[in-house]
């Protein structure tokens, strides 16, 4: 009985239990909870400098006040690519199951086709293609077949291209992607054939955006002489629908196009550079005479600054080429006359 009234007393005091009765700390005392240090984003758009030294940069543009209060030079700021979203293979679902090519492709060809979402358009877009790359081609791979299975052919040549080929293993992986790249390959051909008997503009940006894919197959297989002929098939398609004349022309027919022509006409521009450069060859777009003034208003992009270099470098190496022929005809006519 004695010890039945001790825990009683020992209870009331504790607060209901024998052993919180003996402990030595204030019973109403709040618990402390551990120091957690503040987070704050990181932030990767300041200048070189201020990144190298790990300070916060003003972002002053084009040398930051950090530098200039410091008395040190600065390196100006990097140009990143834009970041891509929605890469999770869920969402890839969600995405494209409501179209019909994806709704019907198998397993394996949306494995790719995310892998060509995701990582092989992030390596070729750079920094000036972007739109194109995620946007345009995305959205036509779902309508056209051509262009769906040029896709896949392209990222199982990039899988293809990154699978090392040191253990027995990876040479397997390796080949079936190959085969797999070479037969989505095929069927794109197939589909082209058919769309090369229309005669609206619709299937000439087709053709015209299967040659830039093509293109960059070739180039992954290391095959420089099939890629300058993709990108010669793409400019003579260029050619034929005028597409050149319709960005440069004041007056431009707005016509029901699937692409941005003025995108589409700064790729193929770009291969005609590496046309006319690696192998001195004849311009294939036929351009009106070179501009004699520079225009005022800024350039809304980079973008749009790089599509503008290029036609100003396409002018020149027609010049040169123009030249060259001329100096060769003139030393032909004098060796005739000899």
């Amino acid at each position: 009985m004695e010890r039945q009234r001790v825990y009683r007393v020992v209870e009331k005091i504790g607060g209901g239990s024998l052993e919180a009765g003996f402990t030595t700390e204030p019973a109403n005392k709040p618990a402390q909870k551990p120091r957690q240090r503040r987070w704050t984003p990181k932030v990767k758009t300041g200048c070189i400098t201020c990144r190298i030294r790990r300070v916060k940069c003003d972002e002053g543009r084009p040398e930051c006040k950090k530098c200039i209060s410091t008395g040190r030079k600065c390196d100006g700021f990097e140009i990143a690519p834009e970041p891509t979203t929605c890469a999770s293979p869920i969402e890839t679902q969600c995405l494209h199951a409501l179209t019909p090519i994806y709704g019907k492709a198998t397993s394996f060809e949306k494995e790719m086709f995310n892998l060509f979402r995701t990582k092989t358009v992030t390596q070729v877009a750079g920094a000036f293609y972007q739109p194109f790359w995620h946007v345009d081609v995305l959205l036509a791979a779902q309508t056209q077949p051509a262009i769906w299975h040029a896709s896949l052919s392209m990222a199982a040549m990039y899988s293809w291209f990154k699978i090392p080929a040191d253990d027995p293993q990876g040479q397997v992986m390796r080949q079936d992607h190959y085969k797999f790249a070479l037969k989505q390959y095929n069927e794109a051909i197939t589909h082209l054939v058919e769309l090369a008997q229309n005669k609206d503009i619709k299937s000439a940006e087709v053709l015209l955006m299967a040659s830039v894919l093509f293109t960059g197959l070739s180039s992954l297989r290391g095959d420089p002489k099939e890629a300058m002929m993709h990108a010669s098939h793409g400019l003579h398609v260029a050619q034929q629908w005028k597409f050149l004349e319709q960005t440069e022309s004041p007056d431009e027919v707005k016509t029901q196009h699937m692409l941005p022509t003025k995108s589409l006409v700064g790729l193929v521009d770009g291969f005609e550079v590496q046309y006319m450069w690696t192998g001195a060859r004849q311009p294939i777009l036929r351009r009106s005479n070179m501009p004699k003034e520079v225009p005022v208003a800024p350039f809304s992009s980079a973008t749009e600054a790089c599509f503008e270099l290029q036609r100003l470098i396409n002018h020149c190496l027609c010049l040169i080429c123009a030249s060259l022929i001329a100096m060769l005809f003139q030393r032909g006519k004098s060796s005739f006359r000899t």
